[in-house]
């Protein structure tokens, strides 16, 4: 009786490819627009949660080049409703960031989880 492999739900498979090039996205894109597409992308598919997928983000807020792509990283992890170490972190992070831009956002997620 020749052994079969346990067939793998094809919307699970594409998910995971997908993650994984949002992953690549995020860190390799030249284009921010491109980062803060992955950022989204990640964060709408369920992956914000994800502990390695926060990591990101959270490497992302502190060290992207653009100031846009840091503060789409910032609102996506706050997003995920976790005021865990990782977003404490970012928020530390970005409300000393050398761009008006990413502080405004960070000034913006406090307020706002201050009325939660």
């Amino acid at each position: 009786v020749p052994a079969f492999a346990p067939a793998v739900n094809p919307a699970i498979q594409q998910a995971a490819m997908q993650t994984a090039q949002l992953k690549e996205m995020l860190k390799e894109a030249m284009q921010p627009a491109h980062r803060e597409m992955a950022a989204e992308g990640l964060c709408a598919a369920g992956q914000g949660t994800n502990p390695e997928v926060r990591q990101m983000l959270l490497n992302a807020v502190k060290e992207d080049p653009a100031a846009s792509v840091r503060a789409t990283c910032l609102r996506c992890l706050a997003k995920q409703n976790a005021v865990d170490e990782t977003l404490q972190v970012a928020m530390a992070a970005a409300q000393h960031d050398k761009d008006s831009r990413v502080r405004d956002e960070a000034k913006s997620i406090a307020q706002q989880m201050s009325r939660k």
